[in-house]
């Protein structure tokens, strides 16, 4: 028995160890079915397509030079069209030249980490890809060996889509030359491309488009191989630049024509990268037909240098979590600089001190808000539309005009285009962070949670925006985990520059309020964003007053939870109130009834049963009016 014992378990065991041992075949990885019907299906979009058809070959040679200068971009040779140009740019991503008028751009991108995520990542996959396999073990066993995004680019370039067979058999060859297509670049009809001399896994894609040639590159940099150059070079058809894709790379030696001041200052400065000599080329520009903002742009990159400098660490810093802290120390001063220049960036929450004198308001609830109303005379009383199928309240006006201006409240909701978006919860730092980091894989959702902890809606990123300015950025790498998510909350801090304060507000509720002025109209306004006890909806709430009336701070009253009333409000008011709470028909009428007196303007009346139709059906007899 024992004997018999030992014998079933070794078969066992054997039987284990055969399959552990198994070489892993295309059914391991893939649905079969699927795939071949997604495979055809994208053969036959591709096939559709005339840049698919495009494949890597020589570039024809130009009959004679083209007019061109050539910059020295990260120890690569740039060519520029000699024209006027008109506008200059330099940031952390890169530096624009263009001439809308004469249909010129350049666009050089600094160094992309070399990067590519793997094929289980991939969303192409997910329809016929086991999600329960490995996603390495399937890139090694169908493409063999790592690649990076250049090396994976230029692959695309090697194959067509009539190359795809789309059978069982096919694959393991049709998978990767399907994944080589799907990132296949594509600018315009008539695309060649050819590679860039002295340079693996370089070309350049050249196209024709409707006004213009079009040509585009992704070069592995000379200086950091895990990282590459990305550029843009649109040239006017008009204009003779043929031949200019082949100067693009290590064309140094090429004849070229003598760059003019202006550029012999910017290829300076990018080689020095002194503060004094982006200085020098804020003051050329003007001189040489550039707008003011070229100028402003090469005046900021010097203070970006000079705070760097400052900044300058003696010994290294540890690495910091998904953040390289030299190019952060770049991106986080530039963005100060730009910010501390925008008078709506730099204000943030202040409290505001209740008004001296006793003001006069009448509370009126809406949807378990209290919201204050400045007592008066009002001749504009206006019910907005919601979803009938809701619960909710409807939106309210309530308005007059005066000899002064405008004295109007409106009680609404967000617009539904912001809404969702308001209150969807982001859980990953956008791709621009990725160009912080060291890591090929970086992980959006993991450094999302490193640095703030939790899921944010829109709407708290932009509360915690107006708790914060540009000042609080030492840049200091030293401070990535603070800061990081400060400079990602003033990114985000986006108002009127008209603004001119902004109030917490107090209480259960979160939210806060804008003050404005706009002094063409000669109106003070107060815009309030409160969120919901539910977290789902976003209200604003926007009071307009005459500038030159002797108004009181109502700002305070949206900030702070309104006390009850004492104050006697009229029948509308009290009609309006007992509508909203009891939201039935009969309300409703009476309050259209009441509107309907000569005090008021006959839109008053007509929005409430607009709005009685909407929500209880069409029953004339029943209506106001």
């Amino acid at each position: 028995m024992t004997t018999k014992v030992a014998w079933l378990i070794s078969i066992v065991f054997c039987t284990l160890n055969t399959f552990a041992n198994a070489k892993p075949t295309v059914r391991t990885y893939i649905k079969l079915d699927s795939w071949i019907n997604n495979c055809k299906q994208y053969k036959t979009a591709y096939i559709s397509q005339s840049g698919n058809a495009t494949k890597l070959g020589k570039a024809s040679q130009p009959k004679q030079r083209p007019r061109i200068w050539l910059l020295n971009w990260h120890d690569l040779s740039i060519p520029i069209p000699a024209i006027a140009y008109k506008h200059f740019d330099i940031s952390p991503t890169g530096l624009k030249l263009s001439n809308h008028g004469k249909g010129i751009s350049i666009k050089l991108v600094r160094s992309e980490i070399d990067s590519l995520e793997y094929l289980k990542t991939t969303k192409l996959y997910e329809s016929f890809l086991d999600p329960e396999k490995n996603g390495k073990a399937a890139w090694k066993y169908f493409f063999g060996k790592p690649m990076n995004y250049s090396q994976f680019l230029k692959q695309s370039y090697l194959h067509t889509p009539d190359e795809l067979k789309c059978k069982p058999e096919t694959v393991k060859s049709d998978l990767p030359i399907l994944s080589y297509l799907i990132k296949k670049k594509t600018i315009g009809s008539n695309d060649i491309a050819y590679p860039v001399a002295g340079i693996a896994n370089a070309f350049v894609l050249e196209s024709s488009l409707k006004n213009s040639i079009a040509y585009s590159a992704h070069i592995t940099s000379p200086k950091e191989k895990n990282r590459v150059v990305s550029l843009e070079i649109y040239t006017n058809k008009t204009d003779d630049f043929n031949g200019l894709g082949t100067y693009i790379g290590l064309a140094k030696n090429k004849k070229h024509s003598a760059n003019p001041g202006w550029l012999v200052q910017l290829q300076k400065s990018l080689g020095s990268n002194k503060p004094e000599d982006w200085k020098k080329l804020s003051s050329v520009l003007p001189g040489s037909g550039f707008d003011r903002q070229s100028a402003e742009a090469a005046l900021l990159w010097s203070k970006v240098v000079s705070a760097k400098k400052k900044l300058n660490f003696q010994s290294k810093p540890k690495q910091a979590n998904y953040i390289d802290p030299s190019r952060w120390l770049e991106h986080c001063i530039f963005s100060r600089e730009k910010f501390a220049a925008r008078k709506e960036k730099k204000i943030k929450f202040i409290d505001t001190k209740k008004p001296a004198k006793p003001v006069k308001l009448w509370k009126l609830l809406w949807n378990g808000i209290a919201i204050p109303v400045p007592a008066g005379h009002y001749d504009t009383i206006i019910v907005g539309g919601i979803d009938n199928k809701t619960n909710r309240s409807p939106s309210i006006t309530i308005g007059r005009s005066t000899s002064l201006g405008r004295k109007k409240l409106s009680i609404a909701y967000e617009k539904k285009s912001n809404q969702t978006f308001s209150v969807k919860k982001i859980r990953r730092l956008p791709s621009e962070y990725q160009q912080l980091s060291k890591a090929s894989n970086f992980n959006a959702e993991k450094a999302w949670n490193h640095f703030f902890n939790r899921p944010m809606s829109r709407f708290d990123i932009k509360l915690a925006s107006m708790a914060h300015a540009p000042k609080e950025l030492s840049c200091n790498p030293e401070n990535i985990q603070k800061e990081l998510p400060i400079l990602y909350y003033l990114k985000n801090k986006i108002i009127k520059s008209n603004t001119f304060k902004i109030y917490p507000v107090k209480g259960e509720l979160q939210g806060y309020v804008l003050e404005q002025v706009d002094t063409q109209k000669n109106e003070v306004y107060w815009n309030t964003f409160i969120q919901n006890s539910t977290k789902d909806s976003t209200y604003l709430l926007s009071l307009i007053w005459p500038k030159s009336d002797n108004y009181p701070n109502y700002g305070y009253f949206f900030s702070h939870p309104v006390k009850q009333q004492e104050l006697k409000s009229p029948d509308w008011f009290t009609l309006l109130q007992k509508a909203l709470d009891a939201d039935n028909r009969e309300n409703w009428v009476k309050l259209a009834n009441e509107l309907k007196k000569p005090d008021f303007d006959p839109a008053s009346a007509n929005s409430v049963n607009k709005w009685i139709s909407k929500k209880f059906g069409d029953k004339n007899s029943k209506q106001g009016g």
